[in-house]
């Protein structure tokens, strides 16, 4: 069975972000716990391994969580910020959001098929960096969020001063609204990018059809 490399990146990076972040506060307060693998290469590669093959699956589960809360949910949101920049347009499933979501998915997918091959490969990959952008801003703020919240409990068990706690969580939350503030601009950015192509397909297809039928 081949395995793309690209998820393997994909769904490592929040995973080992959110694992060196804990393991970097626990480390420099426990003294001992760095000083063990300082000194065992062996116990430093087998933990390096460890903490990579660990944080691909924790990774995953961010990805998962990330689906669910900010993008499967938030349909709602996606269909008002698309059909807002399409002229004149009529729902076709107006009291069903999923239906009207997955309609415009079909409209956007059928009116690239028909587009000439040069304009269909630059929206299709300029749409592909600018969603791939909203999801992986996502996923990291998704895992630095939990980060923040392990931290707290981290905090207690090391006894930490206040003013520690405060440095470090505040550097954490910091990145986070961050991330999240990256995370808007670009799906709205996304949406806005598709309402705008859907409707110049939409409307100058209307257009060329009331030309003709204006000729005839």
């Amino acid at each position: 069975m081949k395995f793309d490399t690209k998820y393997l990146i994909r769904w490592g990076i929040p995973g080992w972000v959110f694992l060196l972040s804990i393991l970097f506060l626990y480390g420099t307060y426990h003294s001992s716990f760095i000083k063990v693998f300082s000194s065992d290469p062996i116990k430093l590669l087998s933990f390096v391994v460890a903490v990579a093959s660990i944080g691909v699956p924790v990774g995953y589960i961010f990805h998962q969580l990330y689906f669910g809360l900010f993008w499967v949910m938030s349909k709602t949101k996606g269909v008002k910020y698309i059909t807002k920049h399409i002229e004149g347009y009529q729902r076709k499933f107006p009291n069903d959001v999923d239906e009207e979501y997955y309609h415009l998915e079909y409209l956007w997918q059928s009116e690239l098929s028909l587009l000439e091959q040069t304009k269909r490969d630059y929206i299709a990959e300029r749409y592909r960096h600018l969603l791939s952008t909203t999801h992986s801003l996502g996923v990291l703020g998704v895992s630095l969020f939990w980060s923040f919240i392990v931290s707290l409990y981290v905090f207690k068990k090391l006894e930490m001063t206040f003013e520690d706690r405060f440095t470090y969580g505040t550097i954490i939350a910091g990145m986070v609204v961050l991330i999240f503030l990256n995370y808007l601009y670009y799906s709205e950015k996304t949406q806005a990018f598709q309402g705008m192509f859907l409707n110049e397909f939409i409307n100058d297809k209307e257009r060329n059809k009331e030309r003709k039928q204006q000729q005839n």
